[in-house]
């Protein structure tokens, strides 16, 4: 899940897996999910013939894969990159044991090192949205898939967590996450994949988080941000979470994420 812009807020959020643990939190202890969203992202994954050779953009610490790890058909070629070294030694580290046979490289998804027409699947688990040069990495996504081949991109819509959106000022320390709009979600992303893709649809995850933990709140926001919240900051937000909680039993955050399919195109611009 980690990006593939480097320098700045980016490069720090993606140093090692520490942010993203803190996200990841919140979602695992407080989801209503029926289905996971890990699953939910591996479910459609399995569109994948057997022997696919089936690529990760920045796969961060290689969660999609731990959280699926009885699901992996034994016939897929796996292949994880991410411009992160830290992520790249953390998916090192969690697939070891998981399948010897997965192979993870650092590499930036505007200049894969693979061949044309490698892969029959690629997945881009919440990253695209980071990514500067989007055109030129979906155009490098495209290059490496063969001719019909399946691009996931999961992504959020803009309509997400916006009851964190909320509890803080808008600015860009939280673009991405609680920015005022996204560069590449669930309803402006689909065109923006039109030149290199087809069969372009929508897959939404259904999910409401009820957070009984105000703490959680507090280090997912800090998670985002590109400067140490103030002691005082994180009190505030506390009393009005904790004063939610103490009302109506919880206090309620909706997510608003999926995934993007699409066919790479026969015929790619020249």
């Amino acid at each position: 899940m980690a990006p593939t812009e480097v320098g700045g807020w980016i490069a720090d959020q993606y140093r090692d897996s520490g942010n993203l643990a803190s996200r990841q939190r919140l979602h695992q202890t407080a989801s209503t999910a029926s289905v996971p969203w890990h699953r939910f992202v591996f479910h459609h994954l399995l569109k994948a013939p057997e022997g696919s050779h089936v690529l990760e953009v920045g796969c961060g610490p290689a969660t999609l894969w731990v959280e699926n790890a009885g699901h992996i058909p034994a016939s897929w070629h796996i292949t994880l990159t991410d411009q992160s070294s830290g992520m790249v030694d953390a998916a090192v580290a969690t697939v070891k044991d998981l399948r010897p046979s997965i192979l993870v490289y650092a590499a930036e998804v505007t200049a894969l090192p693979f061949s044309e027409n490698r892969f029959q699947m690629v997945v881009a688990n919440h990253m695209l949205y980071h990514v500067t040069e989007r055109a030129r990495a979906l155009a490098e996504i495209a290059r490496v898939l063969v001719p019909g081949g399946l691009l996931v991109a999961a992504t959020n819509g803009p309509g997400h967590m916006i009851e964190l959106k909320q509890l803080v000022p808008m600015s860009s320390k939280g673009r991405g996450f609680l920015g005022a709009s996204s560069p590449f979600d669930l309803e402006n992303g689909p065109a923006q994949m039109q030149p290199w893709f087809a069969a372009v649809r929508v897959s939404r995850h259904h999910n409401r988080l009820l957070v009984r933990d105000p703490q959680l709140v507090v280090d997912y926001l800090q998670s985002v941000s590109a400067e140490p919240m103030s002691e005082g900051a994180k009190a505030r937000i506390r009393a009005r979470i904790s004063r939610e909680i103490a009302e109506r039993g919880c206090f309620a955050i909706h997510p608003e994420a999926g995934v993007i399919l699409a066919r790479r195109r026969s015929k790619l611009p020249a």
